[in-house]
């Protein structure tokens, strides 16, 4: 999710009229798809873990004793 004030995205409209929009949108679009992969990634080794977790048996909370 990318929070972007209204007078921003209404600032990269006005800009998107002139030709310099192309390189500025690609710019967001790809910080965008980068941020979008990184939390994809997080998710899926959130699961892994948990699903890890879940096979072994379970421990006291807190550090385990052995890795």
């Amino acid at each position: 999710m990318l929070l972007i004030p209204q007078q921003h995205s209404f600032r990269i409209f006005t800009l998107c009229i002139k030709w310099q929009c192309v390189r500025d949108y690609s710019i967001y679009l790809t910080v965008f798809f980068f941020l979008f992969t990184m939390t994809k990634r997080i998710d899926i080794v959130q699961t892994t873990y948990e699903a890890t977790k879940q096979t072994y048996p379970p421990q006291r909370t807190g550090i385990p004793t052995s890795i």
